[in-house]
């Protein structure tokens, strides 16, 4: 007998439960690839994305001081050219970002009577008053 017809010998066979042992770790090692892996490698691609706020999305309204809006609405674009309150470093953010309204009215004062009413003036405008998120063509009084 040659060395090569004695490895043959000695080398165990696979049998079928052993087969089946390491089919059930391929499944599993599949299952955790895609139930781990890649829904964190989306959340970590989310997390180094950058966002660009959009002022020609948003306009407002500003009261008198009994509360009634008869006057008329501002662009938010166009207070900021007026006012230069952001810079373009100021509108790009992450997705977690937060643009303050009352940095576009210097004589804004919770204490006041006057009231300020923010509006979307595109269907994909999102926008945060307390806690509550409106998206679209709408606006809160």
């Amino acid at each position: 007998m040659t060395a090569q017809n004695a490895m043959s010998l000695n080398r165990p066979k696979v049998d079928r439960d052993r087969m089946l042992a390491r089919l059930w770790v391929g499944v599993i090692l599949v299952y955790l690839t895609v139930s781990l892996i890649l829904p964190l490698g989306v959340m970590l691609s989310k997390s180094v994305s950058t966002y660009r706020f959009d002022l020609t999305q948003f306009s407002f309204m500003i009261s008198d001081e009994d509360g009634g809006f008869s006057g008329p609405e501002f662009a938010a674009s166009d207070l900021n050219k007026k006012f230069d309150v952001l810079s373009d470093a100021d509108l790009d953010t992450s997705s977690d970002g937060r643009l303050a309204a009352t940095k576009f009215f210097p004589d804004f004062s919770f204490r006041s009577s006057v009231k300020y009413r923010v509006r979307g003036t595109t269907a994909d405008a999102r926008f945060l008053v307390g806690s509550t998120l409106s998206t679209g063509k709408i606006g809160l009084n």
